[in-house]
């Protein structure tokens, strides 16, 4: 008993030492677990918001093209608009003349 009294600081130093070390292990295993999820859970976020803004460009310029092709109606509508009133002022006036060449006949 003697003995072991006297093994006893060594005995506790080693059984802190091994607790020391199995609890380092397992706390260094969580962190490293829940850093790995925290980094693919951010990358999983990284990479939607990249789909988002490839999506989001895509229908700017989808909206931009749509914008152009309006904007040329637009243009084409005001030429034949245009030419549609010239065509009615221009044949207004040659009915007048014509009345006029019959009134006098």
């Amino acid at each position: 008993m003697h003995q072991e009294a006297e093994n006893f600081p060594a005995r506790l130093a080693e059984a802190v030492e091994k607790a020391q070390a199995e609890t380092e292990s397992r706390l260094s295993t969580a962190y490293q677990y829940q850093k790995d999820l925290r980094e693919k859970d951010v990358q999983g976020i990284l990479n939607l918001k990249d789909h988002q803004i490839k999506s989001l460009e895509a229908k700017i310029k989808e909206m931009e093209t749509q914008l152009k092709e309006a904007a040329q109606k637009v243009d084409t509508s005001e030429k034949t608009v245009k030419d549609i009133a010239l065509k009615a002022i221009e044949n207004a006036a040659r009915t007048q003349i014509v009345e006029k060449d019959r009134s006098k006949e």
